[in-house]
C-alpha cells in the first residue's frame, strides 16, 4: 500500500511518494530507516499486510512529465513501462497523453492508481495539467492550497495537511522555497509519528518519502535532504530548554538508486531504494556509495518537545546553506559515535543554519548556527508560552 500526494503551493505543484511496499506474507523482518531495526515483529499478528521492501513510486519520465503510482507493484510496473515506451518517440503533448490513457488497457491497472503531471509550455508561461486515475482524496488547506492524495496513507496525509503547524521556514520570500519547506515540515511530522507509534507502518505506508517539484523550467527530484528529529523538554515558566538529537536521516540519489543513511547516535544504517522496474541483479554496483553520506545542504529539523504542563508539541523548520555562519556547541547524547561540535568561520566551506557531516574519524557532527538557534528558540518560547501558558494541563499533541 502507499501514499501518493500532490500539493499545489503558491501554484507550485509538489508530488510526494512513500517508499514502502507490502505483502500478505511475512518473509523476513524489514528494517526501516526511522528505526534502524526490523518492524514486522512489532506489528499485530492479525495484520492483513506486512512491510515487504522499499521501492520508489514517483518518476520523472521527461523534463515536463511526471507519474506517481500506487497499488499493486506488477500493475504499477506495466503502466510505467508503457508510458515510458509511448513517449520515447511520440511528441509530448496533452493530446497524446489523453490518447495514451484512452487506449491503455485498464484491466491491467484495476487495483492501482496513478497521478500524471504534464508541464505544457505556452507563450504566456507554463500550464500544469494534472491527470489522476483511481480513487483520490481531495481537500483544500490554508497552508497547502489544493491537496490530492491516494492510498492507505491518504486520509492521514490530508488530515495532517489541515493542521496549523508552528513553523519557521527559510526562504519565505521565495514562493518555491516556501512551498518546498512547508512540504518537508509536513513530512517531518509524519516521520515523528512513525518513529513514536509506527502509525504509518501499521497502515502499510511510509518508511521514507521522495519529492518532485517543478522549478519553473522542469521537474526535479529533491536530492540530498537531511531530517533531524530532536527530543527534549521546555519549561514554560522560564523558557529553559534542553534538546538532543534522536535520529538523523539523509536521502540522496546515486544515479537511479536512492540511498537513505540513518544514524541514531549509536547505530548507523544505509538503505538502498530501487525503482520498481529494476532488479537487484541488474543494478550497477558502482553506484553504491562506499562510505555513509550525510552532508546537510538541506536540513529539516523537528523538535519533539515535552512541555512542563504535560503537552508534547513538534515545532519545526527547514533550512539551506548560506555564507558567514558561526556555530554553537549542543548537548551531547552520550555516544562517541555522535559528535555535536563547535566550528568557527572558515573551517568548513559554506556552512548553513544547520550543518550535518561525518568528520575524519567517522563521527557524525551536527552544527547549529548560533544566531539561528537563538532566533528559533526565542520564537518557540514565545509561541509555546502564548499558546499553552504555564498552567498545568494534561494531554498530548504530537
Amino acid at each position: 500500500m502507499t501514499l501518493i500526494s500532490c500539493t499545489s503551493n503558491f501554484s507550485y505543484p509538489i508530488v510526494i511518494g512513500d517508499i514502502l511496499t507490502s505483502s500478505n506474507e511475512v518473509e523476513k523482518e524489514l528494517e526501516i530507516p526511522v528505526f534502524l531495526d526490523g518492524v514486522n515483529s512489532r506489528l499485530s499478528e492479525d495484520q492483513e499486510l506486512f512491510p515487504y521492501r522499499l521501492r520508489q513510486k514517483i518518476y520523472i519520465i521527461k523534463d515536463y512529465l511526471v507519474v506517481a503510482l500506487a497499488g499493486l507493484e506488477y500493475e504499477m510496473k506495466v503502466f510505467l513501462e508503457e508510458l515510458k515506451n509511448n513517449f520515447k518517440y511520440l511528441d509530448l503533448t496533452i493530446e497524446n497523453l489523453h490518447s495514451f490513457l484512452k487506449y491503455f488497457d485498464f484491466e491491467e491497472f484495476k487495483d492501482s492508481s496513478a497521478l500524471i503531471l504534464f508541464a505544457e509550455k505556452k507563450i504566456e508561461g507554463v500550464l500544469i495539467h494534472t491527470l489522476n486515475i483511481g480513487k483520490w482524496r481531495k481537500n483544500n488547506s490554508s497552508l497547502y492550497e489544493e491537496v490530492l492524495a491516494c492510498g492507505s496513507g491518504a486520509e492521514y496525509f490530508v488530515k495532517e495537511s489541515m493542521f496549523e503547524m508552528n513553523i519557521s521556514a527559510e526562504g519565505d520570500h521565495n514562493m518555491l522555497n516556501r512551498a518546498i519547506s512547508l512540504n518537508y515540515i509536513l513530512l517531518a511530522r509524519i516521520l515523528v509519528q512513525e518513529r513514536v507509534s509506527l502509525e504509518t507502518i501499521k497502515k502499510n505506508w511510509g518508511a521514507g518519502f521522495e519529492m518532485i517539484y517543478f522549478n519553473g523550467d522542469k521537474f526535479t527530484k529533491m536530492d540530498d535532504v537531511t531530517y533531524i528529529i530532536w527530543n527534549g523538554k521546555m519549561d514554560l515558566s522560564n523558557g529553559n530548554y534542553e534538546f538532543s538529537p534522536l535520529l538523523i536521516m539523509n536521502f540522496k540519489y546515486h544515479n537511479e538508486l536512492l540511498v537513505i543513511t540513518s544514524h541514531n547516535g549509536v547505530k548507523l544504517g544505509m538503505y538502498g531504494v530501487l525503482p520498481i522496474y529494476m532488479k537487484k541483479e541488474d543494478f550497477n554496483t558502482n553506484d553504491i556509495p562506499s562510505k555513509p553520506h550525510i552532508d546537510g545542504k538541506r536540513v529539516c529539523s523537528i523538535y519533539i518537545t515535552e512541555l512542563s504542563n504535560g503537552y508534547t508539541v513538534t515545532p519545526a523548520f527547514f533550512s539551506e546553506k548560506r555564507d558567514d555562519i558561526s556555530m554553537v556547541k549542543l548537548n551531547d547524547v552520550g555516544s562517541d559515535d555522535l559528535l555535536l561540535g563547535l566550528l568557527e568561520n572558515g573551517m568548513m566551506p559554506d556552512p548553513g543554519p544547520v550543518t550535518v557531516k561525518f568528520d575524519r574519524e567517522g563521527r557524525l557532527c551536527i552544527m547549529v548556527n548560533r544566531e539561528m538557534e537563538n532566533f528559533l528558540m526565542n520564537k518557540m518560547r514565545e509561541g509555546l508560552i502564548a499558546t499553552y501558558g504555564t498552567k498545568p494541563q494534561s494531554g498530548a499533541n504530537i
